[in-house]
């Protein structure tokens, strides 16, 4: 019987290791505990509510977005500490997601929280859509353009703005009309 039962034991042993040792990896990979009052100072920073497009009204919050899948928490368009609770976490998500993954869709607030908490154990994630279209941009300097100023219409002179992307090698490889 005991011969049977360490087989046995040795069998479940076998069995389950990889699966303990998954679990342990992706406790590894849980989000940082953060102090409640650490996160609504950030959920009050002026950084944290450009990101969101919230504004402050009468009855609190509100985002210029209109589109419920932009953000994560349930509520995170009226709620911007409910939408930073919602990030953190959303952050660890399985690399495996890749442009799907919220470091892929959500790059400024990652870049962002990734500054403000110290949050050097994120998993790295391929974003080749990103990297792509960042790649294709190849930013290195901006200019800020005022073609015209007409001083009876305010609104035309500000409205007329532009910012200008430019890449690193503009002046021997291209035109700044292509940036």
């Amino acid at each position: 019987i005991f011969m049977c039962s360490s087989r046995y034991w040795l069998f479940m042993l076998r069995r389950l290791l990889p699966l303990l040792l998954s679990g342990a990896c992706s406790l590894s990979q849980a989000a940082p505990h953060i102090a409640p009052d650490r996160l609504q100072a950030l959920a009050n920073e002026p950084f944290w509510l450009s990101l969101g497009h919230y504004e402050s009204g009468t009855l609190g919050w509100r985002s210029y977005v209109d589109d419920d899948k932009y953000f994560l928490a349930e509520h995170g368009e009226k709620d911007p500490l409910a939408e930073l609770r919602a990030t953190v976490p959303a952050l660890y998500r399985d690399p495996a997601l890749g442009d799907r993954h919220p470091q892929c869709i959500y790059p400024a607030r990652t870049r962002w929280l990734r500054d403000q908490l110290s949050l050097d154990d994120l998993p790295k994630v391929n974003c080749p859509e990103f990297d792509t279209w960042y790649n294709g941009i190849a930013p290195h300097s901006t200019v800020l353009v005022f073609p015209a100023a007409y001083l009876n219409s305010p609104s035309s002179m500000f409205g007329h703005t532009l910012l200008r992307i430019d890449p690193e090698d503009i002046d021997r490889e291209g035109s700044p009309l292509l940036s």
